[in-house]
């Protein structure tokens, strides 16, 4: 039995690495290691899970911690405070989108023109760096929704998914807010039909909710373009004030597009993965778009704040060579650190800022 486990657990880590640790689907897991092994699996991580909670020192760690947050409170700004009281908060999560795209160009072509420009009418937060671990997209929604780090091993969502948290949709529901998420894959991914629940969201929108064919699929499913057409559709039903979340798919690795949705040339250097980065981030832009059209269109712009973010790096250490040849320098270890930096921009109607935003 151990001999024809690890005989499985072998063949699906040639298919998918770091299979066990980053556990992006319950029904990939079973498909991989059989019904039997995961049961095993999922108690052996249930046991451990336990294990934690009974040898925390719960009560010296969390006295701790509230004199440290009480002692470092920061004075609101009354001027701003509550000025956007009841409107819509519309979070996008850029896949793999990094900062380094913003206001470059690649044979003389802007590589992300629309966000260019809206970040002259918006909040633009230059100095954020992702914090995702092996979570990735996973763990950068459980620190926007939670304030706390992720897991430095595993997946927040998979080992901790009956956790008790305070996260901002169940804070939101004090205000009068209807919470979703608006995602076209399947809702077991990334254990996320559980896990919303814990962060008491109202409503997740999964791949049934969506028309998903070959014809408007690449890559790992439903392209950008389409996703947010089909979404804006979707929000119109959605009760307001609401807080919602889109995440993208298309500028994921490895970075496939369908010849007509290139807008512009791969880049030339020995890495396939930086070469087709490019057309994949500036098809998202395009799509991004497309999106702020249909929230006009649906009358969903006017009252609402948009706030969108890179959610993980896209381009590994692995190809500093050649993005050291696109940014003209050597990417020594500070350089490296500046590439995990990831857009942050807050937008509203009547936003004017030009400021650049620690």
């Amino acid at each position: 039995m151990a001999a024809t486990f690890f005989f499985n657990l072998g063949l699906a880590e040639t298919e998918r690495p770091e299979l066990l640790t980053r556990s992006f689907d319950r029904e990939m897991l079973v498909k991989n290691i059989s019904l039997y092994n995961f049961h095993i699996y999922d108690g052996v991580l249930q046991s451990k899970q336990s294990a934690q909670r009974a040898l925390a020192d719960s009560n010296n760690s969390l006295t701790e911690i509230e004199n440290y947050v009480s002692a470092n409170q920061t004075d609101r700004n009354e001027k701003t405070f509550g000025q956007a009281k009841g409107r819509n908060v519309i979070l996008v999560s850029l896949e793999s989108t990094q900062s380094f795209v913003i206001n470059e160009k690649l044979n003389g072509k802007k590589n992300y023109p629309f966000l260019n420009k809206l970040i002259k009418k918006s909040y633009n937060f230059t100095n954020f760096y992702h914090q995702t671990g092996q979570g990735k997209t996973s763990d950068s929604e459980f620190i926007v929704d939670n304030s706390l780090y992720p897991l430095g091993r595993g997946a927040v969502f998979f080992t901790n998914p009956s956790n008790e948290f305070t996260a901002t949709p169940e804070l939101l529901k004090d205000e009068g807010y209807h919470s979703s998420v608006i995602h076209a894959n399947n809702k077991s991914f990334w254990n996320r039909d559980l896990i919303y629940d814990s962060f008491g969201y109202d409503k997740f929108f999964d791949i049934k909710s969506f028309d998903v064919n070959e014809e408007n699929s690449v890559g790992w499913g439903l392209k950008d373009g389409p996703f947010f057409e089909q979404s804006a559709e979707l929000m119109k039903s959605i009760p307001q004030p609401f807080y919602t979340r889109l995440i993208t798919l298309t500028n994921h690795f490895p970075f496939d597009l369908d010849e007509e949705d290139k807008l512009i040339d791969e880049y030339d250097s020995k890495s396939k993965t930086l070469n087709k980065y490019f057309p994949t981030v500036r098809y998202q832009d395009e799509a991004l778009k497309l999106f702020f059209k249909k929230m006009k269109e649906a009358g969903l712009y006017d009252n609402s704040i948009f706030v969108l973010y890179g959610d993980h790096y896209g381009i590994s250490e692995n190809h500093n060579e050649a993005m050291g040849q696109f940014l003209n320098k050597e990417i020594t270890p500070f350089e490296e650190v500046q590439l995990q930096k990831v857009p942050f921009v807050v937008h509203s109607r009547g936003d004017r800022s030009t400021s650049k935003r620690n």
